[in-house]
């Protein structure tokens, strides 16, 4: 009975231990979100994957400029006037952390990327009406993809409100 009370002792001692551990540790983890279902992961990749590799009929690849925008260094005056920037490498990277809980995330930072080109850049001038043709690839490619999905039987319904933000300046032309 001896040898029972003092691994009983040893262990209490040692949770205490743990609990001190575990708090003092517990910040920085907070960053790693809880998974995706890997669903809607591989979904949010495939819809990014079609709209970068998208071409125009000349071959020209549009997303280019778009994959990696230029530092602060390099480009002040878009950090001052660009609220909140993003690029495809960022969102990529949210996607693989598992920023984005839906299809609606992932379509409000494709948005941004392009609202952000077209509140920078000249109306007119090639990179502005690019992020207008990548607006609409990226709503039918995620269209394409949901409809795929209904055959499987998964629910999509309530995805589809928001599809026409950024249409409103295609009539401009």
């Amino acid at each position: 009975s001896n040898r029972f009370r003092r691994v009983g002792k040893k262990k209490r001692t040692r949770s205490d231990e743990e609990v001190k551990k575990a708090k003092k540790r517990g910040r920085p983890p907070a960053e790693k979100l809880s998974p995706n279902p890997l669903s809607l992961t591989k979904k949010m990749k495939k819809i990014i994957d079609a709209v970068i590799k998208y071409k125009d009929s000349n071959g020209r690849q549009l997303s280019e400029v778009f994959i990696q925008l230029p530092s602060r260094k390099e480009l002040p005056e878009y950090y001052e006037l660009i609220r909140k920037p993003v690029d495809f490498r960022k969102i990529k990277e949210r996607i693989r952390s598992h920023k984005y809980r839906s299809l609606n995330d992932l379509e409000k930072d494709v948005m941004l990327l392009c609202q952000n080109a077209q509140t920078f850049n000249l109306e007119g001038s090639l990179i502005y009406e690019d992020s207008i043709v990548l607006q609409s690839v990226f709503t039918s490619v995620r269209q394409k993809i949901e409809k795929d999905d209904e055959s499987e039987g998964e629910e999509s319904e309530e995805e589809e409100e928001e599809v026409d933000e950024g249409s409103e300046s295609e009539c401009k032309h």
